[in-house]
């Protein structure tokens, strides 16, 4: 399915990954999913949930402006490009003090969309300052080259001058979870007899409630580990151990 996408079809060998299972069903499949693979690792972070929340608080403000300029490179005065990408920049730098972010924590990038003459779909390149041809020239060769296996003696066309803001924020740091106080014993709240996809029958799994694991824990499945918005399942012969931030780390046996 959609890892054997992102893998196998690309040449990439998928035991030598860590599988990370989040969202609300990603800790039900991701072990099942990574011993068939033959992953052996799986990680299930805190609150898989809001993983994604999580994502976007550890992200960089960018902001992407642009404008068209169709017209042959040779014959494009560098002044022309240069006014384009300072107006660019400056509608950028607004932005991005807008929504916060210090001067000296914003970085702009210039790219240029170029494009053989007579082709149809162009390839971002950047550039940097002062604007120079010929360096230009050069990477678009390289670039073309490597994405398409070949060079052409055609001119070469600008299509769109490209500006992308980045503002950096303060990262959010994870917190380290007490040591465990007990063993995972204390942390099983139920029973519960399930159909068991390592063993192809039904079987006895213990429920465990995440919220009282501790750092250091370590169990082996068949186990439910429940916290409300998620259940992580650990198949038979897999070993769950907690890391400490709290992170689920599986070994699946493959």
């Amino acid at each position: 399915g959609a890892v054997r996408q992102i893998t196998v079809e690309r040449g990439r060998d998928p035991a030598t990954a860590t599988l990370l299972g989040f969202g609300g069903g990603g800790p039900m499949l991701a072990p099942l999913v990574a011993q068939e693979l033959g992953i052996s690792e799986v990680i299930i972070p805190v609150a898989p949930g809001g993983f994604s929340a999580w994502g976007m608080l550890n992200s960089d403000v960018v902001d992407d402006y642009a404008r068209t300029i169709i017209s042959l490179l040779d014959e494009t005065p560098v002044t022309q490009l240069e006014l384009v990408f300072e107006e660019l920049e400056s509608e950028a730098l607004a932005s991005l003090m807008e929504q916060g972010v210090n001067r000296d924590r914003a970085t702009l990038i210039r790219q240029l969309e170029l494009r053989y003459l007579g082709q149809e779909h162009a390839l971002p390149i950047t550039v940097g300052k002062p604007i120079d041809y010929k360096s230009i020239q050069e990477f678009f060769a390289q670039e073309h080259e490597k994405r398409y296996g070949h060079t052409m003696d055609s001119p070469i066309q600008v299509l769109n001058l490209r500006i992308r803001g980045i503002g950096a924020f303060d990262r959010p740091q994870l917190a380290e979870i007490s040591d465990s106080c007990g063993g995972p014993e204390l942390a099983e709240v139920d029973k519960s007899t399930a159909f068991c996809f390592t063993q192809r029958d039904m079987v006895p799994f213990k429920v465990y409630d995440r919220a009282k694991l501790g750092k250091g824990d370590s169990l082996y499945g068949p186990a439910l580990i429940d916290e409300g918005t998620s259940v992580t399942v650990i198949h038979s012969k897999q070993k769950l151990t907690v890391d400490r931030y709290g992170n689920l780390l599986i070994l699946t046996g493959a």
